[in-house]
């Protein structure tokens, strides 16, 4: 499973043992975040079928590996892929005004399904 972050080519991903990490250098995305995330804290990761479950992967994603790794945090992604306002083939990223994402939604918490 791999995300894009910046339209770079890098981004996350997780790696054999199902953790999410960056795709550049192996660093665990829970552990860079963590200590900055509010009690309560929400993640939202736009990207296109970040969410999505398929039997072949055993019903596993991005968005329910992360919400693994960050226990009572909401992890959000969509189930299809999303439509947005900012082009991410163009480096840097480039937004037509306030960033905007729409798409069907799924969220996890402690890598269960709410």
């Amino acid at each position: 499973m791999h995300m894009n972050i910046d339209g770079a080519g890098w981004g996350m991903e997780c790696d054999e043992d199902g953790h999410v990490v960056f795709e550049n250098n192996g660093d665990a995305v829970s552990s860079a975040i963590r200590s900055k995330l509010s009690s309560g804290a929400t993640i939202y990761l736009s990207g296109c079928n970040t969410a999505s479950e398929f039997f072949w992967n055993n019903n596993n994603n991005i968005t329910k590996a992360l919400s693994k790794e960050l226990p009572g945090v909401r992890v959000s992604g969509n189930v299809l892929p999303a439509i947005g306002n900012t082009f991410g083939f163009l480096v840097p990223l480039c937004p037509l005004g306030p960033t905007k994402n729409w798409g069907f939604k799924r969220t996890y918490v402690n890598g269960v399904k709410k």
